[in-house]
């Protein structure tokens, strides 16, 4: 139903005239506000009801015809508009399934390289604490020979001072030898 603003109710259709373009209320029983058949001339009235059903005719054959056409359009526009969609889906389908095989082909890749990098800090780790064990046998090996130096120095200064007091010690006693011949 339709509402007809000039009338202020509802109407069943709404066609626009040919002559001037105003939209008029289509109603399928016939009738209207005013009869043309009310009383006399039976004659006159069923000729007026016959063109009257003549126009009423060929009024809804338009508005058939009208509306087969409608369809037909609504019809054709929503099949290209499916159409297109079912297009547009197929092909955001294939994007996404692209995308999806190439996030997983660089999953696949990033999962080998971080295999490698844990070979990789495995083996950097064992060597790692092998060279420590050597630093760790270095710096022993090297306390031991500053230790061994050290005692050396402290030797090499007592031999020395021993040496110097034994010489001293023999020229006293040539003094001493060299003193008594002497006399």
């Amino acid at each position: 139903r339709v509402w007809d603003y000039v009338r202020d109710n509802y109407v069943h259709r709404l066609l626009q005239s040919e002559g001037d373009g105003k939209v008029v209320s289509y109603e399928r029983g016939g009738g209207g506000d005013g009869e043309l058949c009310g009383g006399g001339d039976d004659a006159a009235c069923t000729a007026v009801d016959i063109h009257t059903k003549e126009q009423q005719f060929a009024g809804e054959e338009k508005l058939s015809t009208l509306q087969l056409e409608y369809t037909h359009l609504l019809s054709s526009q929503l099949e290209s508009q499916r159409q297109y969609f079912e297009d547009r889906m197929a092909e955001l389908a294939t994007v996404a399934s692209n995308e999806s095989e190439e996030r997983r082909a660089a999953t696949r890749q990033l999962e080998g390289d971080m295999t490698d990098l844990r070979r990789q800090v495995t083996a950097l780790t064992r060597d790692k604490q092998g060279t420590d064990k050597k630093i760790a046998q270095l710096i022993a090996k090297l306390n031991k020979v500053h230790s061994d130096l050290e005692t050396e120095q402290h030797l090499n200064l007592n031999l020395r001072q021993s040496k110097q007091e034994l010489l001293a010690s023999i020229e006293e006693l040539k003094k001493q030898l060299l003193g008594k011949d002497a006399t």
